[in-house]
Order: structure tokens, then sequence, then C-alpha cells
């Protein structure tokens, strides 16, 4: 029964993290790409949406993942359940800080391309 129990509030702290960081990351990042692309709010909008979408997919994936990987001990105590808890919540902050900072770099060193300059031009 601790096991279940102990599943569910990773599950669920889990997805009060991501959907957190999640919301802040797509209401800042919303600026960041409105300014990166000259004042283009719906070219901003549209890939901040699409950014937000691959976010929550591939946290999801890496949650669900992190859950089975290495599970095959019984949570037996308070202890079992807190080092339980610590390890897995801590492994998946990490991906998240680590996800937003490739995604803020990759961002930063993208310049965007003017798409009917470069038809015109060609």
């Amino acid at each position: 029964m601790l096991n279940t129990f102990t599943y569910l509030a990773y599950l669920m702290v889990s997805a009060y993290i991501t959907l957190g960081v999640g919301r802040s990351l797509n209401r800042h990042g919303l600026v960041f790409l409105a300014n990166h692309l000259e004042g283009n709010r719906r070219l901003a909008e549209a890939i901040n949406g699409l950014l937000l979408i691959g976010y929550y997919l591939v946290n999801a994936g890496y949650i669900l993942l992190v859950l089975n990987w290495n599970t095959s001990s019984d949570i037996e105590d308070l202890n079992d359940l807190i080092r339980f808890l610590s390890m897995k919540l801590g492994l998946v902050t990490l991906m998240l800080g680590a996800m937003h900072m490739v995604i803020f770099y990759v961002l930063a060193n993208w310049k965007p391309v003017n798409i009917v300059t470069s038809i015109e031009e060609q």
C-alpha cells in the first residue's frame, strides 16, 4: 500500500512541478521570442505553443520512465519513501533544468530567417 501512495505522490509532485515550470517558461519565453523575432508576435506565439507541447511530452515520457526505473524494492517505511521521492524528483528536476538550458542556448543562438526575403533572393 505504501508503494502505491509513494508512486501517486511522485506523479502528483512531478506533474505540479512540470506544469508550473511550463507555464512560467511559456509566459516569459513569449516575451523573449517576440523580441528575438523582431516583434512578430504571431510567430512567437506559434513557436512558443509548439515548444510548450514538446516540453510537456518529453517531460511526461521522462517522468513515466523514471517511475519504472529501479523500482523493484518495496517501500516499507518513511525513510524508504523519502529516499524514493527525493531520488525520482531530483532526476526530474535536473532534467527540467537541463532542458531549459539547452532550449535557451538554442534560441539565443538561433538567427531567424526572413522567409519572404530569402524567397525573393532566389
